[in-house]
C-alpha cells in the first residue's frame, strides 16, 4: 500500500488577494468553519459596513445571534484585533471568529483573555487556516481552532450569575417586606437592599449587624478596621447587663461577631413575615441596649462620635 505525504502549501499561492479571493471563498465555506467550532453558521453578508470600516463576513448561528468573522491571509496584527472590537460593538455580535494563517502569541493571549473576562454569552474563537495536499491532489484547507471558549467554565459562570441575580432579588424582596412591616427602623439605618447584611452604627466603634443566609440573625462587631478585641474591651464592663438583656454571650470562642442571636429560617417566603418580625425585635433589642449602655459609659471610654 502506498501512503502519501502531507505537504504544506503557502496560502497565498491559492488565494492571491484577501478581499477579492479569500473572503468570498471563506463565505462559501461556513459549513466547514462551523464544523471546526461546533456551530451551525448561516451567511448574512460580506463586507458589511460598520462606520468607516467593513466587516469581512457576518453570519448567524442557530440561536439567532449575530456572528462576526474576520479573516486574514497573513499573520495576525494589532490592527485587526482593534477592528474586531469595533465590529463587535457596531454589529452587537455575540460570537467572534478570527481566521488567520498564523496567530501570534500575544493575539492568542488576547482572545483567551476575552473569553475569560467577558459575560458568558460572548464567545471568541481564534482559527488558524492551513492548506495542504498529498502529491498532485487538489489542495485542502484545514481549520485548526487555536482558542475557543471553555464552555464548562462559562456555563458555571452563567449559572453563578443567574443564581446571584435570583439571590439578590430574594434578598431585596425580604428587606422590602421587612421595611413595609417596620418602617420606623429606617431611623436607625435599616433599608431595602439586595445584600445579605445591614450595618447599623450605634456609637463610637460599635455596630449592630444583620445577616440573611438559610436563616437570619443579629450580631455586634466593630467598625471597619477596628480589631474585635478593642470592641470586646470596650463592652467588657457591661458584660452581665448586655448578656442578660440580649440573651447571648458577649463572645463565643474567638469569633469576630459578638452577642450573636440566630433567628428563623427564611427559605420559605411564607415564613418571611415571622422572620422579619423576629429580626425587628432583635435589632431593636441589640441597638437599644447598646445605645443605653454606651450612653452611660464614662466620658472618654467610647471611641468615636456617638450617633
Amino acid at each position: 500500500m502506498e501512503i502519501g505525504r502531507l505537504l504544506p502549501i503557502e496560502p497565498r499561492t491559492v488565494w492571491r488577494h484577501e478581499a477579492l479571493d479569500f473572503t468570498p471563498w471563506l463565505a462559501g465555506q461556513l459549513d466547514r468553519l462551523g464544523e471546526a467550532i461546533n456551530e451551525d453558521l448561516e451567511l448574512l453578508g460580506s463586507e458589511q459596513a460598520v462606520g468607516p470600516f467593513s466587516a469581512d463576513i457576518v453570519a448567524r448561528n442557530k440561536r439567532g445571534e449575530t456572528v462576526l468573522i474576520e479573516n486574514q491571509l497573513e499573520k495576525t496584527d494589532h490592527s485587526h484585533l482593534g477592528q474586531l472590537m469595533t465590529y463587535l460593538a457596531g454589529l452587537e455580535a455575540k460570537t467572534i471568529i478570527w481566521v488567520s494563517t498564523r496567530f501570534q502569541a500575544e493575539h492568542v493571549s488576547a482572545m483567551q483573555w476575552l473569553n475569560d473576562h467577558t459575560p458568558p454569552d460572548f464567545r471568541f474563537f481564534a482559527v488558524e487556516l492551513r492548506v495542504v495536499r498529498i502529491g498532485d491532489s487538489p489542495v485542502a484547507p484545514i481549520f485548526d481552532v487555536v482558542v475557543r471558549p471553555n464552555d464548562f467554565e462559562r456555563d458555571l459562570k452563567l449559572r453563578k450569575a443567574e443564581a446571584e441575580a435570583t439571590s439578590d432579588s430574594r434578598h431585596r424582596d425580604f428587606w422590602a417586606l421587612y421595611m413595609q412591616r417596620h418602617p420606623g427602623d429606617e431611623a436607625i439605618g435599616m433599608k431595602v437592599s439586595k445584600g445579605t447584611n445591614q450595618w447599623l452604627r450605634v456609637a463610637g466603634n460599635v455596630t449592630v449587624g444583620t445577616w440573611l443566609a438559610k436563616g437570619c440573625g443579629v450580631y455586634v462587631r466593630g467598625q471597619a478596621s477596628v480589631p474585635i478585641a478593642a470592641v470586646v474591651e470596650q463592652l467588657a464592663p457591661y458584660r452581665e447587663r448586655l448578656e442578660a438583656q440580649i440573651g447571648a454571650p458577649l463572645r463565643d470562642g474567638n469569633s469576630d461577631w459578638l452577642l450573636v442571636r440566630e433567628g428563623p429560617l427564611i427559605g420559605d417566603p411564607s415564613k418571611w413575615p415571622e422572620a422579619a418580625d423576629w429580626l425587628h425585635r432583635q435589632v431593636q433589642t441589640h441597638f437599644g441596649t447598646l445605645r443605653e449602655v454606651l450612653a452611660s459609659a464614662p466620658a472618654g471610654t467610647v471611641a468615636g462620635p456617638a450617633l
